[in-house]
């Protein structure tokens, strides 16, 4: 089993974030969105940036987090790598394509609902393994986010079954 270095957990969540961001911008581009469809994605593109940024400062002060410590970091590093392989969007080329193929409105949302709670699962498996608490306080911050986009979007698609 393969393990990562934090620094490789760390990077491996700012290219979520920016593949999570290429999505949404893929997805502005499509021709059959409202406006309130596009305001959602443009919202939900803005809070990948912003979680970028927090990783990339994470990743700045690495030299302080202490994930490798845990007693679990050989086996979780595995769970994360296949995560991220199998269900993860690991590059932007994905995730256009995934934006740019979406055969509905409906299917391009739980496609991107999809995408949040795989991210989730991530997010919650680095916050399991650190016991520094600066990074646990923005790990918690970013789960919350993500579960409110996972929320935002269940309500949006639940509007168009009604």
């Amino acid at each position: 089993m393969e393990k990562y270095s934090a620094n490789e957990v760390i990077e491996i969540a700012v290219q979520i974030e920016r593949s999570g961001y290429e999505y949404y911008q893929q997805a502005l581009k499509r021709h059959d969105l409202d406006e309130e469809t596009k305001k959602l994605l443009v919202f939900l593109g803005d809070q990948e940036k912003k979680h970028e940024q927090q990783f990339l400062k994470m990743r700045n002060d690495i030299d302080k987090i202490d994930l490798e410590s845990s007693s679990q970091w050989n086996e979780v590093t595995g769970f994360l790598k296949t995560i991220v392989a199998s269900r993860i969007f690991s590059d932007p080329e994905s995730a256009i394509y995934k934006a740019q193929n979406s055969n509905s409105k409906a299917e391009l949302l739980k496609n991107a609902m999809q995408f949040e709670k795989d991210t989730l699962l991530y997010y919650h498996s680095l916050h399991s393994l650190t016991g520094e608490e600066h990074v646990k306080d923005t790990l918690e911050e970013i789960i919350v986010e993500e579960m409110s986009h996972i929320v935002r979007l269940g309500l949006f698609l639940d509007k168009w079954h009604k």
